[in-house]
């Protein structure tokens, strides 16, 4: 029985499997490669992909997309507060879980994002199923390196809904080097950066490839950057335009707001390719039509904090990796949102223009990669697919919490697992026979400079003592 990967994306997800020696990209039932993680629901029937997309101007308060950006988060969380302004679909506090809240069958329904998203990754399994004739019930699924520990269990729980055993949740950019480092198996130990920046996560992974061995060595990204803010950030910017031009507030039109995402979706997409793109919505608010025009400068003026904090992402990588930008051999590009000329441009100028690799489909290359982990792990795999070895890190720093204060890091972001940690802590009061310890996951901004400094400073030390090393001091 054969297993599947499945990249579960944001904006689009893609499924794979390994047959016949290779990984076949599995073609959806409207013959599209990659599917948009879209789901409609009409008066008589629920729509996926690009159907599902089409309804969005129409049909917007049962469109739902974006859905990945709700897994395992809670209802009070700033960024749901700040993303659900921008969706035609309602959210509803359910135990301070965002669950949505849509008419189906003349029925009010209530659905989990767990349950929205077993329906794209049925859909998936269903177009393997119907191209090789045989059920699938084993998988591996891809999450963002930068997930926490709910939100991968919360990916888990939708795949169980779909009716897919788990074998394994794997970072995308991992499943992403595992698919370079099969196209160009070579001997050499290759020192890769897999940046993947797709329509809702923003990854930064490098990774030592040699053979079928891959050794993480350190990864960093924003589990709330992609594609689909730099379409909010146009988006305000037409709203605006039109507000003035017109001296009114379009803002609670959702319909018109969920047509003009669409627009300026679209016009990002061509801005890839060109340098000037039109923006058109017909009767977009009040029965007023909209046009205009966006050149690309000004769309990368106006996603210019996004795309430097790209940078800012490679450099701390880096520096906690322990390695200088000349020591890597190739930058792989993965998600959609890599085609944005700017994004390129600004690797290239970090890194030089021959380290930017090309070759690997950003679109499919973490479904690729998780289809071959899914065949290492599979009963009846092929040899050279068993050889693959992962040796992978801890993305979020693991602590727990002492007397109020705030949190006591013991496994540090980074650190290679499987891995043991200990920490030791005394008692508040005498005779006292039990106590209650609070664990956390997760890096905030004090915490991140923390990090940010220890790692700057440990690369200093180390430095530090090569230079004494090689010039044979001795301090007494």
């Amino acid at each position: 029985m054969e297993v599947i990967g499945i990249d579960l994306g944001t904006s689009n997800s893609c499924v794979a499997v390994y047959k016949k020696t290779q990984v076949e990209i599995i073609d959806n039932d409207q013959g599209e490669r990659v599917t948009p993680s879209w789901v409609s629901f009409t008066d008589d029937e629920r729509l996926i992909g690009n159907v599902a997309k089409l309804e969005v101007s129409s049909n917007f308060e049962r469109t739902l997309f974006q859905i990945k950006r709700l897994i395992g988060r809670t209802y009070d969380d700033p960024m749901v507060q700040a993303d659900m302004k921008m969706w035609g679909f309602t959210l509803i506090d359910d135990d301070n879980k965002p669950n949505l809240s849509i008419e189906y069958q003349g029925r009010r329904k209530i659905l989990a994002p767990e349950e929205v998203s077993a329906m794209i990754l049925e859909y998936l399994k269903t177009a393997v199923e119907d191209r090789h004739g045989e059920t699938i019930t084993d998988a591996v699924i891809t999450v963002p390196a930068y997930f926490n520990n709910t939100q991968r269990n919360a990916t888990i729980d939708a795949g169980r809904i779909a009716g897919l055993n788990v074998l394994r949740v794997i970072n995308e950019p991992t499943a992403a080097a595992i698919a370079f480092g099969l196209e160009k198996e070579t001997n050499e130990e290759q020192k890769v950066l897999i940046f993947d920046l797709g329509g809702g996560t923003f990854d930064v992974t490098i990774v030592d490839i040699k053979n079928k061995l891959f050794d993480v060595k350190a990864t960093g990204g924003d589990t709330h950057l992609g594609g689909d803010d730099f379409d909010n950030r146009m988006v305000e910017h037409f709203a605006s335009e039109f507000n003035r031009e017109n001296k009114c507030d379009m803002s609670q039109n959702k319909r018109g707001m969920n047509q003009l995402r669409i627009a300026c979706e679209n016009a990002k997409k061509r801005l890839s390719t060109t340098t000037n793109a039109t923006v058109q919505v017909d009767g977009l608010h009040n029965h007023i039509d909209f046009k205009s025009f966006i050149s690309r400068a000004k769309f990368d003026e106006l996603n210019r904090d996004y795309f430097e904090n790209t940078i800012k992402a490679v450099k701390d990588t880096l520096i906690c990796a322990d390695m200088d930008r000349s020591e890597i051999n190739k930058v792989v590009l993965v998600g959609g949102s890599t085609r944005i000329p700017k994004v390129r441009n600004l690797l290239q100028d970090f890194f030089g223009e021959k380290k930017i690799n090309k070759t690997v489909n950003p679109d499919e290359a973490v479904a690729y990669g998780a289809a071959a982990l899914a065949s290492n792990m599979s009963k009846d795999g092929l040899s050279e697919i068993k050889e693959l070895e992962i040796s992978d890190v801890v993305p979020l720093s693991i602590g727990w919490e002492a007397r109020g204060v705030d949190m006591i890091t013991v496994v540090k972001r980074n650190t290679k697992i499987p891995t043991k940690k200990w920490q030791i802590s005394e008692t508040a009061h005498d005779n006292q026979t039990e106590a209650e310890f609070s664990i956390y996951e997760g890096n905030g901004l004090l915490r991140r400079i923390i990090i940010f400094l220890e790692c700057f400073l440990s690369r200093a030390y180390l430095r530090l003592c090569k230079e004494l090393k090689n010039s044979r001091c001795v301090l007494s």
